[in-house]
């Protein structure tokens, strides 16, 4: 029981994560490395997706509200973003970052 319960703690983990990924974004200052960022980014929490995707069709219950758990607190403590600020410092951003930032992280949990 202390592997299962470990397993799921790991989980909510996880699912955090991959809500974090989603709201932020470290701001560099060339091009190329905010590009570079945002793919390594975009990589981890697409990583993340598909193994929250593969854990929840284990079909195990525990498992599955330890998921929900983790997406639910993750959406609780990294919630979305209003639209029209950035992530850092609450300016507001242009209607081109916004629809960029959107079509490159998406804002869901799985």
């Amino acid at each position: 029981y202390i592997a299962y319960n470990l397993m799921c703690l790991v989980i909510i983990g996880l699912c955090i994560l991959k809500q974090y990924l989603v709201q932020h974004q470290i701001s560099l200052t060339g091009y190329r490395q905010r590009k570079l960022e945002e793919t390594i980014v975009y990589g981890m929490h697409t990583t993340l997706g598909y193994l929250i995707m593969l854990v929840a069709m284990t079909f195990n219950i525990g498992i599955f509200i330890a998921i929900m758990a983790g997406c639910t607190l993750g959406h609780y403590y990294y919630p979305p973003i209003p639209q029209g600020f950035s992530v850092k410092s609450g300016d507001i951003q242009s209607k081109e970052m916004q629809i960029k930032r959107a079509a490159t992280l998406g804002t869901r949990c799985h």
